[in-house]
């Protein structure tokens, strides 16, 4: 992941989710940011996620750049996710990150599809 022209370019996963659909519309919908914060409080990383308590689905996302960071939060994402006893975890995994497949491949997520559909270039 980068960051060029304060855009994010190369995102680790993806989701749903946005912190520009507002604060007010994230809250509606019950959707739960988490910062990471580095020693001068500038913001490294992030989680995402929303629990759909009717359905037990747990949709979430991950924002971070070093390797051992994103290891962290894919632990964080799998605790809140079973804190809220969720039934099932969905994640969408930039296809070409191998490491992050492997992460959540060891933990006991499973790939469910393949979506060439969601390729993006320069986004």
């Amino acid at each position: 992941m980068g960051v060029e022209s304060g855009r994010v370019v190369n995102p680790v996963l993806f989701g749903s989710m946005s912190l520009d659909q507002g604060v007010s519309l994230l809250e509606q919908r019950r959707i739960t940011y988490e910062v990471a914060l580095d020693e001068d409080d500038q913001p490294v990383g992030a989680i995402g996620y929303r629990f759909d308590m009717h359905n037990g689905i747990f949709t979430g996302e991950l924002i971070g750049a070093d390797r051992a960071l994103r290891g962290y939060l894919c632990e964080l994402l799998l605790q809140a996710a079973a804190a809220a006893r969720a039934r099932l975890i969905e994640v969408v995994v930039w296809a070409y990150d191998a490491d992050l497949q492997r992460r959540f491949y060891g933990r006991g997520l499973r790939p469910a599809a393949y979506v060439p559909a969601m390729v993006f270039h320069a986004t």
